[in-house]
């Protein structure tokens, strides 16, 4: 048994920290469950997404939780090393990167189990050059579950030495399931 006192149980409340539903007995008959933090709203389980295909039929992928609130952006960068095959970790140098995207989302509306938002997006890295990419931008509405596919990149030749037989990424936005 954990006891826990209710100056305890405000601070959790009141922390952000707390990244799990966590039940707290207070005695024998009552459980208080406080809500995670950040799980009041689905603009706080907004991501992106990036999903590698591969000849095979095969694919992996990334996720990356954005910091979102209602009306703020929030920036993501999306990128692979030299080939498709590995994707970057967010303090590689921009010119160690083989592929990528530069992201802006914007929640801009929740009602009725939905969310609005604007994604802004453009391709900056292709085949391991510096590219000025179309900026593209639509506002969508995803609920729970729902994933839409924003752009999708081809694959370009390996650098000499590498093996990769990455076909293409595709580059997407939503809210997971519930579980």
């Amino acid at each position: 048994m954990w006891a826990v006192s209710s100056e305890d149980i405000m601070s959790l409340r009141r922390s952000s920290l707390v990244a799990v539903t966590l039940a707290v007995t207070l005695s024998a008959a009552s459980t208080v469950t406080l809500p995670a933090a950040g799980q009041d709203s689905l603009a706080s389980r907004l991501q992106t997404n990036a999903q590698v295909y591969f000849a095979d039929g095969q694919h992996v992928e990334t996720w990356h939780p954005l910091t979102a609130t209602l009306s703020q952006v929030s920036v993501d960068r999306i990128y692979t090393m030299d080939t498709l095959c590995v994707f970057a970790i967010p303090n590689v140098a921009p010119s160690a990167t083989g592929y990528g995207w530069n992201l802006n989302v914007t929640p801009v509306g929740e009602a009725g189990g939905s969310l609005s938002v604007r994604a802004e997006w453009q391709l900056v890295k292709d085949r391991g050059a510096a590219v000025d990419g179309p900026r593209s931008a639509v506002e969508l509405t995803l609920r729970p579950g729902q994933w839409v596919p924003l752009d999708y990149i081809q694959a370009g030749p390996v650098p000499a030495g590498r093996s990769c037989n990455a076909t293409g990424m595709l580059l997407r936005i939503g809210i997971p399931a519930t579980k």
